[in-house]
């Protein structure tokens, strides 16, 4: 039970789940809005373009972080009644897991979805080669560049996990930095090309 219930868990809610969740909702917050005219309103608020992201970026994170702790809430429920063992200590190292990777994942959608209207399909294929090919290489740092790199070792600090999955447990400060240090710089990169840019219903056509 404990290693069928974590290969959901891990395998498709915590590898694949968030990760395309936050892509689809923070791709498209700034995206839907050129799409359908209705951004140029909000740009003639008297707020700064970097300060109108950065506002969306939060709504949207914030409702992520709850969707997804219900769901988790919900999953370690599911592993009670099916009586497995160890859930008390795995729950918070869960929690915060996620927590961080949500933030990260997000606000790499929020880039991607800035960069092009095709961001779905270019955050599959960066999710395809970077978090799971190079994010499984193992003769050089090469790994580093890969989110769930990261979130593999934040989640190795319980037994269970490293029981069951094998990952390094090594630096888990040093992966909670690198997690953080991820989203203040893809913020950072999509706020500039926020201001910058101009993004018009007509160039969407285009497009």
């Amino acid at each position: 039970h404990e290693e069928q219930w974590l290969g959901w868990v891990v395998g498709f809610y915590l590898h694949f789940l968030i990760p395309l969740t936050c892509l689809n909702v923070c791709g498209s917050m700034m995206r839907a809005g050129v799409q359908a005219n209705t951004l140029s309103f909000l740009c003639t608020r008297p707020l700064r373009r970097h300060t109108l992201f950065l506002l969306q970026y939060v709504c949207h994170v914030g409702w992520l972080q709850l969707v997804f702790l219900a769901c988790t809430v919900a999953l370690f429920t599911l592993g009670a009644v099916k009586q497995v063992e160890g859930l008390g200590t795995l729950l918070p190292m869960m929690l915060l897991t996620q927590m961080f990777a949500i933030f990260a994942w997000s606000a790499l959608a929020a880039l991607l979805g800035l960069l092009h209207q095709r961001f779905m399909v270019i955050g599959i294929i960066y999710w395809l080669i970077v978090e799971i090919a190079l994010g499984q290489v193992e003769i050089s740092n090469i790994n580093q560049l890969s989110i769930l790199r990261h979130v593999h070792t934040l989640m190795a600090q319980n037994e269970i996990v490293v029981s069951v999955f094998q990952w390094s447990t090594e630096a888990p400060l040093t992966a909670g930095l690198v997690l953080g240090g991820a989203t203040v710089f893809f913020l950072t990169v999509a706020s500039a090309l926020f201001t910058f840019r101009e993004y018009l219903p007509s160039q969407e056509a285009g497009q």
